[in-house]
């Protein structure tokens, strides 16, 4: 399929969640007398669900041009894609989970090498890409002053000088709403990083944990409870960062680690279990799509996606693992940091050309090979070197695990 069988185990552990080294098995890490399962080598459809909710926020970045090719709001497809923003909700919920998968053995005692080992490895994961995509876009915005005061007509104080450093750092959205924007997108990775920063205590806490009820109930709460404040606040049908975004990246990301341990106290061949998660999840899309007031409950949705997911079975896993969902899922990182700046591009450049609706599926289609092009150059010439070189800094700085 998409791998490698020369890279180490700990490198498909960064792709491809469930590889784990011996020395960091979760049943090494037990405590207490619940059993913890051996888990599978490799789950492609945790993969494959990432790349699939990346093109879901890419479809959304596209409305402007969708539109004009008659995909409108109160039509189901033109819904459904306007609902775009909610793929950032799935990225929130999975990514707890897989850290929580991968680094949980980590945590069952706290101390400081392991925490800072783990954070040596999310910054050589998340910004050395975020950087050069960012140094993209500066490029392109000083190249292109045109575009760039195109960009204003809609953002105004978009590519600020004031807004950059902020952006680089991926602490932009900590103080509210960001309005000097560089890479739109980017808000989820500021908010994420809080996430990163928690995550050792979170694991720990969680991690000592053994009635998998009170993990499913937490996991429950924290989603409903993030639903219920998104519609007492009116913004559950928008797209909700500021402090909004740092609490919903809280809720969906906590969550994720309750599953993940949920999971990890079971059986991992759990047919039934994985059915009646798909089940759940189904039926609150079923719900959503018949009655649009219950499309708040999408988070629900994506925890129980992920869930069944997780247990490999079924013919949604076969869609989530297929060649080109995981493929996609491969490169989303770049592909979602590079996706917006390219697309604003793309209409800029041929924007005395889209009111042709027959000109409109050619922007479409060519914006959507240059944004998975470029994001496949970032994923191996950037992506890939900075994690080896991440694993390479912990292993001559920090004692094995």
């Amino acid at each position: 399929m998409l791998t490698n069988p020369e890279r180490s185990i700990e490198e498909k552990a960064t792709t491809y969640p469930h590889v784990r080294s011996p020395a960091a098995s979760p049943v090494a890490a037990s405590v207490g007398p619940a059993h913890v399962y051996a888990l599978p080598k490799n789950n492609l459809a945790l993969t494959g669900i990432r790349g699939l909710a990346a093109l879901w926020v890419y479809w959304f970045h596209m409305l402007p041009v969708l539109g004009l090719l008659g995909f409108h709001e109160g039509k189901w497809l033109g819904s459904f894609l306007g609902d775009g923003y909610r793929g950032v909700d799935m990225f929130f919920v999975l990514s707890g989970f897989i850290l929580m998968y991968v680094h949980s053995g980590d945590f069952s005692v706290l101390r400081l090498p392991g925490i800072a080992r783990f954070y040596a490895l999310r910054f050589f994961r998340v910004w050395p890409t975020h950087l050069v995509a960012l140094l993209i876009i500066v490029s392109i915005v000083t190249l292109l002053p045109d575009f760039k005061m195109a960009v204003r007509q809609y953002f105004p104080l978009a590519f600020m000088p004031g807004g950059l450093a902020p952006t680089a750092l991926l602490v932009q959205n900590w103080f509210g709403v960001n309005v000097r924007i560089w890479n739109g997108p980017a808000w989820t990775l500021s908010a994420e990083v809080l996430g990163y920063v928690a995550f050792p205590m979170l694991a720990y806490l969680v991690g000592t944990t053994r009635s998998r009820g009170m993990l499913l109930s937490l996991a429950l709460l924290s989603l409903s409870g993030l639903c219920a404040i998104l519609l007492v606040t009116g913004r559950a049908y928008a797209n909700p960062f500021g402090w909004l975004g740092l609490l919903r990246m809280a809720a969906q990301f906590f969550a994720g680690i309750c599953l993940s341990q949920y999971f990890r106290l079971g059986p991992q061949q759990d047919s039934r279990m994985a059915g009646l998660a798909l089940l759940a999840a189904f039926g609150v899309l079923i719900a959503a799509f018949l009655v649009p007031l219950l499309g708040a409950l999408d988070p629900i949705f994506f925890g129980c996606l992920i869930l069944g997911l997780a247990y490999q079975r079924g013919f949604v896993y076969r869609i989530c693992s297929s060649a080109p969902a995981a493929f996609m899922g491969e490169i989303s990182y770049s592909f979602y940091l590079i996706h917006w700046v390219l697309i604003q591009l793309v209409l800029w450049a041929f924007r005395s050309k889209l009111l042709a609706a027959n000109f409109a599926i050619p922007v479409v289609a060519f914006g959507w090979l240059i944004c998975v092009a470029l994001a496949w150059v970032l994923y191996r010439l950037v992506e890939l070197p900075s994690r080896r070189m991440g694993r390479w800094f912990v292993g001559q700085h920090f004692a094995p695990r």
